[in-house]
């Protein structure tokens, strides 16, 4: 698995700075290139839409109503759905879309469980 992912880069936005630096950990065993952007944009940040070099974006939320962080999320990277995949994180079941390169994994997740679904997705 490790050769399959090594020098893959992958934008990280989530509501949660230990959630993203525990995906950057877990990404970097494999030697996965990780970029983290805090989402805040409820207070007015902007999120990160420029996604060019990345094989993977990955929206995670460690917040039990998920939806609106998903959904302002998915508004900034409007432009980018189908060119780059997207995995959402998060407890509830998002909207995937998987003919639209839009994946799910569900929060709390193991190790290999992430891994696995990122494989899959590149």
């Amino acid at each position: 698995m490790i050769a399959e992912l090594a020098g893959k880069k992958a934008l990280v936005i989530s509501d949660d700075e230990r959630l993203s630096q525990a995906i950057e950990l877990i990404l970097a065993r494999v030697r996965m290139a990780v970029t983290n952007q805090w989402l805040c944009s409820l207070r007015g940040e902007r999120v990160q839409t420029e996604t060019d070099g990345f094989d993977v974006i990955i929206v995670a939320t460690g917040s039990l109503s998920c939806e609106p962080i998903i959904q302002t999320a998915m508004g900034a990277l409007s432009e980018h759905i189908e060119h780059v995949p997207i995995l959402l994180i998060c407890e509830e079941t998002a909207s995937a879309d998987p003919d639209r390169r839009v994946f799910h994994l569900t929060f709390p997740f193991s190790i290999d469980e992430l891994l696995d679904r990122v494989r899959e997705i590149l």
